[in-house]
């Protein structure tokens, strides 16, 4: 059973009481189910899609992988001597 919640605040107040290690874990989970939504003039909204990646710098060996705008990533690596 999937569970969703609905917040305007990204739950900041829930965040703030977790330990360090626990809120790393919580703001992972919610990067990944984190949803967002469009609202129309005529009051209807559409949700948008969720992000299949997380969408922070992450390293694998020696390079560097930042997300840019949509889908793409920059990747940085030392050069080869």
């Amino acid at each position: 059973m999937a569970i969703e919640c609905v917040t305007n605040d990204k739950l900041r107040d829930f965040r703030s009481i977790l330990s360090s290690n626990l809120g790393d874990v919580f703001n992972k989970w919610f990067r990944g189910h984190h949803r967002t939504f469009s609202f129309l003039k005529n009051g209807k909204f559409i949700p948008e899609n969720r992000l299949v990646y997380n969408p922070i710098v992450q390293s694998q060996g020696s390079s560097w992988h930042f997300p840019c705008e949509g889908s793409r990533w920059l990747c940085i690596k030392p050069e080869s001597k």
